[in-house]
This record gives structure tokens, sequence and C-alpha cells, in this order.
């Protein structure tokens, strides 16, 4: 792990400067540690040593906000303590009405935006849960404060922290390969005759080249997404030797709104649309029920896209209907049309393609691959 410190000075018999460089002493051992104490070098130094976080040691300061703001935008995890800077006693004693005018300039804001906080002790831990600007609050306790720390147990409490933060933003540390195995995984799973498999001898080479933590972001990417079972089958089916990984013990925060991962509804339409259920209902004929559930999986995965909560596995059981079932590719583009929902249909048919290989002889409708087709890759897989 390569973590970077920002602080804007080292000074003498300072708290926070003694903090910094006790913690980063100690961590040495553990991690490759670095610290920057210039806003004008923090971009050169992101550039040069390429951290996986980022740890912050200033608050109040506009400088910091830029440095916080320079982080984000190269995708680093970064993490502030504030070093008692929130305290409600700081806050509303020293400088009251200029912290007020910093709060709505730019405190609260960089605050929110930070991946977490990090207290150094439990009164600065209880007092940054009950302000409640940053939800992802953690502790690292300073051996200078606390005599029953020492300098060993805090750098293991720091490192555990950091890891908890990595891991809970697993997904954009997913490499190029990672993700290309997350397909190949989903199309073994879902290739009933393997005769018909795309994966080559150099597919699973690559495969087969994946250590330890790649390996974890792929199981944990499997969890969020539905599709661990698909994944496990696969794996099996590959006979591939993947490390026997716990990924429910994971510590990691929860991030935004959890995803579905039940099986995609194929007969109620989610959302309780009257009119769309309505015109659904005058073109379906007898014997059409595929049909139906073609389109009523397409609208609910629209529902699913508008409530925030579509994963990996509407994808893969959407993928089993397209491309098993019998039905008639004319009347199912008629249908969509009709319910409006034809042009979602071909973003889809794009990810069928990207995701589980599926091949033009299936595809009742030209794949589209314009920008609500990255909006909903975005979601899913990037």
């Amino acid at each position: 792990m390569k973590v970077l410190h920002y602080i804007p000075a080292i000074k003498v018999d300072d708290l926070v400067s003694d903090y910094v460089k006790t913690l980063t002493s100690s961590m040495k051992n553990i991690a490759e540690v670095h610290i920057v104490t210039s806003k004008e070098n923090v971009a050169k130094t992101l550039k040069t040593i390429n951290p996986d976080i980022v740890h912050i040691h200033s608050c109040w300061d506009y400088a910091t906000t830029k440095v916080i703001k320079t982080v984000a935008d190269r995708g680093v995890a970064v993490v502030l303590s504030p070093h008692n800077g929130l305290e409600p006693y700081t806050m509303k004693n020293e400088q009251r009405i200029t912290k007020q005018v910093k709060r709505a300039a730019y405190q609260y804001r960089a605050v929110a935006g930070v991946d977490a906080l990090i207290a150094t002790s439990t009164f600065e831990y209880d007092s940054l849960v009950a302000l409640g600007w940053n939800k992802h609050v953690g502790m690292v306790l300073s051996p200078i404060l606390n005599r029953n720390v020492t300098a060993p147990q805090m750098a293991e409490s720091a490192f555990a922290y950091y890891n908890k933060i990595l891991d809970t933003r697993y997904f954009l540390r997913m490499a190029s390969i990672e993700k290309e195995t997350v397909c190949h995984l989903l199309h073994t799973s879902k290739t009933r005759n393997s005769f018909f498999s795309r994966i080559t001898e150099e597919h699973l080479q690559q495969m087969r080249s994946l250590g330890y933590e790649q390996w974890r972001r792929i199981l944990m990417y499997a969890d969020d997404e539905g599709v661990r079972p698909l994944i496990d089958t696969a794996i099996r089916t590959l006979r591939l030797n993947v490390p026997q990984i716990d990924t429910q013990s994971i510590d990691r925060y929860k991030i935004g709104k959890d995803k579905d991962t039940e099986p995609l509804e194929r007969t109620k339409l989610l959302g309780g649309s009257s009119s769309v259920a309505d015109k659904l209902a005058d073109e379906i004929g007898e014997g059409e029920e595929l049909l139906r559930t073609i389109t009523v999986m397409v609208l609910n995965i629209r529902y699913h896209l508008r409530a925030k909560t579509l994963s990996m596995r509407h994808i893969a059981d959407l993928y089993d209907v397209i491309r098993y079932e019998d039905y008639d590719e004319d009347r199912l583009v008629k249908v969509l049309k009709r319910v409006r929902t034809n042009k979602l249909a071909t973003r889809l048919l794009q990810l069928e393609t990207e995701y589980l290989y599926l091949t033009e002889g299936f595809l009742p409708l030209p794949p589209l691959d314009d920008n609500g087709t990255q909006a909903i890759r975005n979601i899913l897989l990037y």
C-alpha cells in the first residue's frame, strides 16, 4: 500500500506534526509512506508515486480544500483528519464568524466529499459522528495523547482503516483484466453447450494469472451485483484455481442504495404504471406470452434504472430469454415500440454483447451504444 500524507507544515512542538511524524514512522514497515507539505507539489507527487490513498491533516484552510479536489479528481481515495478542528467548542469559540463563512463557502462540501474522516480520540470520534457532515468516521488513536496506545498499534489501526476505505471503493481499482474476467465468467456460466463458448486459451491464461487481490475484488463485485452463484459455477466449469476468500467478512462501508440482486421479475410490472400495463395488454395476442415476458423484463429494468437498483443479475437474466427462447423478433420489436421501450432495449442488447458475448444471430434489434448506454454501463461495469 502506498500512502501519501498532506500537512501544510511540519512544526516543532506541534501536536498535529508529532502525530503525523509518529504515524508515518511507525507505518514504514507495513506500507510505503510519503509526506508532502506544499499544495503546489501535490499534483506532481500524485503522478510520481501514484498512491493508493491520501491522508490529509488540516482543517479550515482553503488550500486544503484545493488539495482534496486535486486528489479526488485523480480518482485516489482521500481521508481527512481534522485534528479537533471540527469540535463544537472550536467552531463556536475560535473565529466563529470566519468559520461560519468558510463553512458555507467550502468547508462543509470538503468534509462531506472525502471518503472518510479519521478522529484521533474517542471524544473527537463522537463529535464527528454527531456533527454528521460525513457518515464515514474512523478512529486512529494517538500514542501522544493516549498512554494505552503504542506507535505500532497506531500504525496497525491506520493500515486497517485505509484498507476499509479501499475495500469500500474496490470497484474503482478494478483493472481491465478483472472486468474482462467477470465477463468471461458470466459468459461461461450462461453457455449451455461448450461448443458455443467464446473463451479462448488466451482468456484462460489471463484468468489463471490473476492474484489474490484481483480475485478478491472480482468476488466482492460478484456479491454486490447478485451474480456470485454464476461466477462460482463458471470457476468450477473452467477449473480455475481461485483463492478461498470470505468476502462476507471484509470490513467496508455501504455506499449508496442497495442494488436489487434478486432474479429479474418476469411476470409483474414493477412501478404500478396502469397505462403501460394497458398498452401491453392491448398489444399482446393469444400465444404471445413469451413476448410479454421479454417486454416486462425490459420495462422492469427501466424501473430498476430509475430506482438506482439495477444489477448485473438483471442483465444476465435477460440474456437467458433473449439467447435461448424462441420468439418472433419482428413482433417483439412492435411490442417494444408500443410501450416506448425499444430504445432502452437496443442499449441493453449492446451490453449483452459486451458482458455476456451475445452474438449477432440472437439480436432482435441492432445494438445501440450512445450516452444512454454509457450511463447504464457506469452503473454496472465500466
